[in-house]
């Protein structure tokens, strides 16, 4: 028996002096580059077991670069808004849900510019509803389409929205070809197929994350090791599509959430799909996956009658210099950015939305 725990012993220590022995190398080599943890700054995100991670209620954070001075408040509820609200309908107010990531979230703008906020404001200003208007702001940043859809359907919902306009960026399309978790698969018949926000590499990667030892952390090979759990998720294995099936899928699972959200929890709330432009769509070698996904998906939208407004473009037809709309050192929209996204919904909604009266000249 003492022969036995001896020879355990030794092979813990000869495991652990491996290892060792194996990190100094990386750290002399460099060969590794170190990958982002997404918990690798836990001061806004919480771990949930629907979404994967969501948004800390009642939290106040600041984030500085060279380029931006971003100040975000988070309400009770866990929406970027400025005031907490109440569950059931308010006749006196019209409620709009804006959902989507970081685009919609308003990435480097502190509150008060982003779209959501500048386009209540514009809203109230017009009267074009005859009625208060309140924009809520429930996108979270790097949020996939499938992550937006469960908010819409688990979360907004209960508020009773009057609209609720769900934005797409070219960001959405690398998710869906990337190894983000899925939320939702289809079965043969196309029907919704829920899976739990737990069992995912992205959740387990944040468990393993929050209960390692600072000191652990900052190891280079503690990192190669939990940065890419995703490539061991079960969701990934044995799967070689190409990103055109990939894609064509997506658009069959998203064409799966409308329907089924239309026809039972938002059959009275106007659905409105946008998309926001990012940096990249203004370059002439843009990747062609964007345009086959977005081009499929415009389709769809069209057979089921879906309210669509592509952003992306009529900023493509505008005289304005797009170096002018983004962070110089980013892809995503800056406060000029945002006012013009924000203006040009603005005319869209108040030709949408009843009563349909013009905004002033």
């Amino acid at each position: 028996m003492k022969k036995i725990l001896i020879k355990f012993l030794l092979s813990i220590a000869g495991g652990i002096i491996s290892l060792i022995i194996f990190e100094i190398f990386l750290n002399i080599t460099g060969i590794y580059d170190k990958k982002e943890i997404v918990f690798e700054t836990n001061y806004r995100y919480k771990l949930d077991k629907r979404l994967i991670y969501s948004l800390k209620p009642d939290n106040v954070s600041e984030w500085e670069t060279d380029e931006f001075h971003e100040e975000v408040f988070i309400n009770s509820t866990g929406f970027r808004n400025r005031y907490n609200l109440k569950l059931g309908n308010y006749n006196e107010t019209y409620r709009i849900f804006a959902i989507g990531d970081s685009w919609t979230f308003g990435h480097g703008l502190s509150d008060g510019f982003t779209y959501p906020e500048l386009l209540e404001n514009i809203l109230n200003q017009s009267g074009c509803l005859n009625k208060e208007i309140t924009v809520i702001n429930a996108a979270v940043p790097g949020y996939s389409s499938d992550q937006s859809y469960r908010v819409i359907d688990e979360i907004i919902t209960p508020y009773l929205p009057d609209a609720v306009i769900w934005n797409f960026t070219i960001g959405d399309v690398d998710d869906m070809l990337g190894p983000n978790p899925s939320l939702y698969d289809l079965d043969k018949e196309n029907r919704l197929i829920s899976h739990s926000g737990q069992y995912n590499w992205l959740y387990a990667q944040s468990i393993i994350h929050k209960f390692t030892p600072r000191i652990l952390r900052k190891s280079n090979l503690y990192n190669m090791l939990v940065a890419n759990l995703y490539s061991v998720n079960p969701d990934n294995l044995g799967k070689s599509r190409t990103e055109s099936e990939i894609l064509d899928y997506s658009v069959n699972k998203l064409k799966a959430q409308i329907k089924n959200w239309q026809s039972d929890k938002g059959k009275n709330t106007i659905l409105i799909i946008t998309r926001l432009p990012a940096l990249a769509d203004f370059s002439a070698d843009q990747n062609q996956r964007y345009s086959y996904f977005f081009n499929n998906f415009v389709r769809m939208l069209k057979e089921q009658e879906i309210i669509y407004i592509d952003l992306t473009g009529q900023l493509k037809d505008d005289d304005t210099d797009p170096r002018r709309l983004f962070f110089k050192n980013d892809f995503h929209p800056n406060e000029n950015g945002a006012k013009l996204i924000a203006s040009i919904l603005a005319k869209h909604l108040c030709e949408i939305l009843p009563p349909m009266v013009n905004l002033p000249e």
